[in-house]
């Protein structure tokens, strides 16, 4: 890895941050923010050299964020709902003010600090699991992202696949999902339909967006299983500007 990795405050807030080589950072670069970054941040050294890599291609750098929410439970959901189960507690629904947060306070901070792009086509979302709701949630609410990435996202979510059938988001923005076939097995809450809710919110994403719009992976792990791989597909596809690797 040629690029550096620190941790900090920003906006009020600890961040993860990686910075791509100096010689790639002439011009303005790419952003990814991640939901629960330390998920990314733990398994960065083995994707460097291939993002490194592909940055060198375009020669154009890529900025990634990692975000650490002290309440996941409210900061990733986007409306009240109930919790898994009768015994876990309800979603408080607070995804609005927390990407206010980071469209208001966040983002001019780091563009303060770091040449990066103001473009929505330059500027993606990914997460895991809740953190894939707010990414797949948050292009509806703020203007700032051109790319959508939900890894394993929390697509049985209440009210989630009538919204993406109702609504637009606020910029041309592409969507990438992604989820293991047995992601459900041996779950008795509404995690159960993981598999089945994520093909649902693709299909309702495309009815919304079109095809082109919409790019929908899996394979034959669980939840927790197989995140490298998912993770290395969608920042390919980020890079890439919406397309997987041939």
């Amino acid at each position: 890895m040629r690029g550096s990795i620190q941790k900090l405050t920003l906006a009020g807030q600890e961040i993860s941050l990686y910075l791509p080589p100096k010689a790639l950072r002439n011009t303005p670069c790419r952003l990814l923010l991640a939901a629960d970054g330390e998920l990314l941040f733990e398994i960065l050294t083995q994707l460097a050299n291939t993002l490194e890599a592909r940055m060198a291609e375009e020669n154009r750098g890529l900025i990634l964020v990692g975000l650490h929410s002290e309440n996941r439970d409210a900061d990733y959901t986007p409306w009240p709902a109930p919790g898994f189960d009768a015994d876990y507690p309800d979603f408080p629904g607070k995804a609005g003010e927390y990407l206010q947060w980071i469209d208001r306070e966040l983002l001019p901070a780091l563009r303060a600090e770091w040449p990066i792009s103001d473009q929505p086509g330059d500027v993606g979302i990914l997460g895991f699991s809740l953190g894939g709701l707010l990414a797949s949630y948050a292009p509806y609410v703020s203007p700032s992202f051109g790319y959508a990435m939900s890894l394993s996202g929390s697509n049985w979510y209440e009210g989630l696949i009538p919204f993406f059938r109702e609504h637009d988001p606020l910029t041309d923005c592409r969507f990438f999902l992604s989820y293991g076939r047995a992601e459900g097995a041996g779950k008795f809450s509404m995690q159960k339909d993981a598999a089945e809710c994520a093909e649902a919110a693709a299909a309702a994403l495309r009815s919304r967006l079109g095809d082109d719009h919409v790019t929908v992976t899996s394979d034959s792990g669980r939840h927790t299983t197989k995140r490298v791989a998912r993770y290395t597909a969608a920042l390919a596809w980020f890079q890439l500007y919406g397309k997987l690797p041939e």
